[in-house]
């Protein structure tokens, strides 16, 4: 996640995004990991990776989406955050799909995808307002 925003910027989240997370209430928005998973490219603006990657402080977490967007909209950048009832991760996916995916026998992760009502149609409306005020 870059340190800086320079362009206006809206994350958008189903309300049920637990994709991949270790329990159903692990929401993406709220989701932290260890460093080690994160990765850093040196062709990426500068961000959270130069300080929580697989090089620097593996061991650490990471900080949240939530913790990252509160910082981003605290320091003035243009950025807020939408939240979709009735979806989870892949809002376009078709209908909504609730699945436990089990790894190994033993790694359990959920993985909800999809939208069900009129979730997506709101996700388009929404843009087609952001992208017109733009203009």
């Amino acid at each position: 996640m870059p340190n800086q925003i320079v362009v206006p910027l809206r994350l958008i989240f189903g309300k049920l995004d637990n994709y991949g997370g270790k329990a159903e209430d692990d929401w993406m928005w709220q989701r932290i990991e260890q460093c080690r998973f994160n990765d850093y490219l040196s062709i990426a603006p500068k961000g959270t990776a130069e300080v929580c990657s697989r090089l620097a402080n593996p061991d650490n977490n990471s900080i949240t989406p939530m913790e990252w967007y509160e910082k981003q909209k605290a320091a003035g950048a243009n950025i807020d955050i939408w939240f979709y009832e009735n979806a989870a991760h892949g809002i376009f996916a078709g209908p909504m799909d609730r699945k436990i995916l089990m790894y190994g026998g033993t790694l359990k992760r959920w993985g909800w995808t999809g939208a069900s009502g009129s979730a997506p149609d709101k996700l388009i409306a929404d843009m087609d307002r952001f992208i017109s005020s733009a203009n």
